[in-house]
């Protein structure tokens, strides 16, 4: 989750991090599933599960440019 997690502010700093948790949660899930392909990797509710709070402090902090 640490890389999915810096994945999220990265985004969110570039002002490309998606308007609700479920799709960025989505997006993050695509995304690691290509970068650690002979790992089990979370799936989208384990993912919005765990960057819930991070996600809500980034959205307040950054807005989005991508609609």
């Amino acid at each position: 989750m640490p890389l999915i997690k810096r994945k999220m502010r990265h985004r969110a700093a570039t002002g490309e991090m998606l308007p609700n948790l479920a799709s960025e949660a989505a997006e993050l899930a695509v995304w690691i599933g290509t970068k650690a392909v002979s790992h089990q990797v979370p799936t989208e509710r384990a993912i919005e599960n765990s960057l819930r709070q991070e996600y809500a402090v980034l959205r307040a902090e950054f807005t989005p440019t991508k609609p």
